[in-house]
C-alpha cells in the first residue's frame, strides 16, 4: 500500500476516488486564480488610464474690494513748546513715605445657570424636516448634473 492510500484509509474509505479528484480540481482552480492574479499585478503598473478632468467649479458669489480713501496728513505746528527746566533744588526734596497698597479679595460665588428648555419635536415634524432636506439634496444633485452634462 502506498502512503496516499494509507492516508485516505485513515480519514475514511474512498472507494470511487472522489477525494483525489476533488484535490486535483481544487489545485487546478487555485493555479488559475494565482496565475491571473500574478498577471494582473505585473500588468497593472503599465496600464495607463486617461481620466478626463472635471471643469473647475466657479464660485456662486463674487467678491468686491473697496479701498478706503487715504487720509490727508495734518500740518505740523510751527512753534514747539519748550519744556520748562527742572530746578535742582526740587530734585533734592525730602523722600516721600510710600505706603503699601491694600489688597482686597472678594469671593465670587458661582451663580446657577438656568436650565435651557429642550425643544420637543414630534415625529411628524422630524419626518417633514428629513423630507425637505432630501428634496434639497436631490435638487442640488440635479443642478450639478445639468451643469456638468
Amino acid at each position: 500500500m502506498n502512503s496516499a492510500l494509507l492516508a485516505q484509509a485513515t480519514l475514511g474509505s474512498d472507494y470511487w476516488g472522489i477525494t483525489l479528484a476533488a484535490d486535483r480540481h481544487f489545485k487546478r482552480i487555485l493555479l488559475n486564480v494565482v496565475s491571473l492574479l500574478l498577471l494582473l499585478l505585473v500588468a497593472a503598473p503599465f496600464w495607463v488610464l486617461d481620466v478626463p478632468e472635471a471643469p473647475p467649479i466657479e464660485p456662486a458669489t463674487s467678491y468686491a474690494l473697496e479701498l478706503l480713501p487715504v487720509p490727508k496728513a495734518k500740518p505740523l505746528p510751527k512753534e514747539v513748546a519748550k519744556p520748562k527746566p527742572v530746578l535742582k533744588a526740587a530734585a533734592v526734596s525730602k523722600p516721600v513715605a510710600v505706603s503699601k497698597p491694600k489688597t482686597v479679595v472678594k469671593k465670587v460665588m458661582p451663580q446657577p445657570r438656568p436650565a435651557k428648555p429642550t425643544p420637543s419635536v414630534s415625529a411628524q415634524e422630524r419626518a417633514q424636516a428629513a423630507a425637505a432636506a432630501a428634496a434639497q439634496r436631490q435638487a442640488a444633485a440635479k443642478a450639478a448634473a445639468a451643469k456638468l452634462g
